[in-house]
């Protein structure tokens, strides 16, 4: 809770949560994202619990945004952003490699043209 009586999101979890809407909403193509997770990175440093965000990434499938995220970061906004290795086995995927596990699945009956009175 902040001075002014407004509660403030766990580090972590609001991390997490940026990674998440960036990967599902941004296919992480907007650098206004990259500095949400740089500045949030930069204020909450001793906050942020790393083995908890790379376990998390991890269990919800995350974690190839996440090393592609912090890559990006650290090259091109903040040199002290946490490293984060690429997964393990895996080749530089040319484009957008987060697609791959993150683009949205359609269900079939949605896949299908909008025809008006529906």
């Amino acid at each position: 809770e902040t001075s002014n009586g407004l509660w403030v999101p766990d580090p972590t979890w609001h991390f997490l949560f940026l990674l998440q809407h960036l990967t599902m909403h941004h296919f992480l193509g907007r650098l206004i994202w990259f500095l949400d997770l740089a500045v949030l990175v930069r204020r909450t440093r001793a906050s942020v619990d790393w083995d908890r965000v790379v376990a998390d990434s991890k269990r919800l499938a995350m974690y190839e945004a996440l090393a592609a995220a912090a890559g990006f970061c650290r090259r091109h906004v903040d040199p002290e952003f946490p490293e984060v290795p690429a997964p393990s086995g895996s080749a530089p995927l040319p484009g957008r490699p987060w697609r791959r596990c993150h683009q949205p699945q359609t269900p079939d009956h949605c896949a299908r043209p909008f025809r008006s009175g529906e």
